[in-house]
């Protein structure tokens, strides 16, 4: 059923519906099989297959994107990710002693040079991660395998995560904006500026991704942005797990008690609060479009631009959604399977992204129309001003045309159909059924037969109606793309000569 609700959210855009078939069908992008065997039951397989079979099973969506990488890139990366986020389960054990908790996040990085080391009991929460660290010398013996430019950027990053964690654990809350770039920093911004010292450490990337002041700042803003998306996106998950990562000074512009957002999910102070947390995390989208400008190797690109896409498109289903403090709110799965299977390059990353930074415009002027609160007002105007800035950045970039009317007015052509047809339909069933008395032979099969006959034809007719036209949009867009790139061109050409 789930797979039904998902291609009925699609049912207004075919290119979504085709997406998620050739993600399914493991076309044009490729993707990790999945193992239905708990993960418990596969220890027996040798290190590297075990690692990558637990990938699977803890992050579905970063094993498809990590097959997008160079060769080279994919053990090291794998076993890093894998590292951190044994580190964060531990972490996320709300039910571990801190006395136990505290000493393991600050040795974790020197666990990983003892051969099998393991740890039993952390993490009930989820099966599988709790399965990980219970083999985690599984992972030690990949990691084991790597150059040792590798291992040391994983064990500094470890290091540097672990001691950070600690501190939010024992001593820090997150309360000003300040404690809340930090904690950011430590459990995401240094996967950032890890995964940058491993592009350069492959010799794919250049100098540039080694230079601490990049690092510090466009590489953390890259880590930053995607887990601000995440921690706005699940303040209800969050806030019933006794976890609290909304920073008091933002949430306390709102309201007196950060469960008053949970109860009254619709009021104006809520969504002003849900969009002061949009316009804090927006504030990395000039760093990050610059960080992706300096990515040389294909394949790195796809395999940053793919969640740096899906935070953007996130936030615009966020913004003003009274459901996000519900709930949590995800993009159609057929959005989704677009993103990964389409955003190979630069030009449609910013494309993409584009596409949704003028979304997320839309949505902050029209509530800009419906306030009057000047605060709300003023968090409106700050988030316009960073929209225009990523505008500004992607403007020679030619949008997609997402033109479905089409596939609506056959929708409704064919709905106009069936209604025209059905006096037909009733006269021909009320003639038949005024015949009853007569005796079958005497009626003959023919009206009988020609009824069923025209509503198996009408069903029939109207799902060939709706594909054909599904796929003719489909088409009619990618005509529209290749017919706008040397727009574009000039476009960018022009732009060129204004600023010389």
């Amino acid at each position: 059923m789930g797979a039904i609700a998902e291609f009925w959210r699609s049912k207004w855009h075919p290119s979504e519906i085709q997406a998620m078939v050739d993600l399914k069908l493991g076309k044009k992008i490729a993707v990790a099989k999945r193992n239905k065997t708990p993960l418990r039951e596969l220890d027996h397989l040798p290190a590297r297959d075990f690692c990558y079979q637990a990938l699977t099973k803890v992050s579905r969506s970063f094993a498809i994107v990590i097959q997008q990488l160079p060769e080279e890139l994919r053990d090291p990366i794998c076993v890093f990710y894998l590292v951190l986020r044994g580190l964060d389960t531990v972490e996320d054990d709300m039910e571990l002693d801190i006395e136990r908790k505290a000493p393991l996040l600050l040795s974790f990085h020197e666990k990983i040079e003892q051969d099998g080391w393991c740890v039993a009991g952390i993490g009930p929460a989820n099966p599988d991660e709790e399965v990980m660290l219970e083999k985690f010398g599984k992972i030690i013996e990949l990691y084991k395998t790597l150059t040792p430019a590798y291992r040391a950027t994983i064990k500094e990053i470890t290091r540097r995560m672990g001691a950070g964690m600690r501190d939010f654990a024992t001593r820090k809350k997150v309360a000003t904006t300040d404690d809340y770039n930090l904690y950011c920093h430590y459990v995401a911004g240094l996967v950032g500026i890890g995964l940058s010292c491993l592009f350069y450490d492959s010799g794919l990337e250049d100098e540039w991704f080694a230079a601490e002041n990049n690092q510090e700042r466009l590489s953390n803003s890259m880590g930053l942005f995607l887990q601000k998306t995440n921690i706005t996106r699940d303040y209800l998950e969050d806030l019933e797990d006794g976890r609290i990562f909304w920073p008091k000074a933002i949430w306390s512009q709102h309201a007196d008690e950060l469960e008053f957002f949970a109860h009254n999910p619709h009021h104006t102070k809520s969504l002003s609060a849900l969009n002061h947390m949009i316009l804090n995390s927006l504030s990395h989208l000039p760093d990050c479009l610059e960080y992706m400008s300096h990515i040389k190797d294909k394949q790195i690109f796809r395999f940053c631009a793919i969640p740096q896409v899906m935070a953007i498109a996130t936030m615009a289903e966020l913004y003003n959604n009274s459901r996000a403090l519900q709930g949590v709110v995800k993009i159609r799965k057929g959005m989704s399977a677009r993103i990964l299977i389409e955003v190979n390059d630069n030009k449609a990353f910013r494309r993409f992204f584009r596409q949704f930074t003028l979304t997320l415009e839309q949505k902050v002027l029209r509530n800009q129309e419906q306030t009057t609160d000047r605060q709300a007002l003023d968090i409106i105007d700050r988030t316009l001003a960073l929209l225009q800035q990523a505008k500004v950045v992607t403007s020679d970039v030619a949008l997609e045309t997402l033109n479905e009317s089409a596939l609506r007015m056959s929708t409704v052509l064919v709905v106009a159909v069936l209604l025209a047809s059905f006096g037909r339909m009733v006269g021909l069933f009320t003639h038949v059924t005024s015949l009853q008395h007569v005796a079958p032979d005497s009626v003959g099969f023919e009206s009988r037969d020609y009824f069923w006959d025209l509503a198996a034809l009408m069903a029939f007719g109207a799902m060939v109606s709706y594909l054909l036209t599904m796929f003719g949009v489909h088409f009619r867009q990618s005509r529209q793309i290749k017919n706008k790139l040397p727009a574009a061109s000039n476009t960018q050409s022009a732009s060129s000569k204004k600023l010389r």
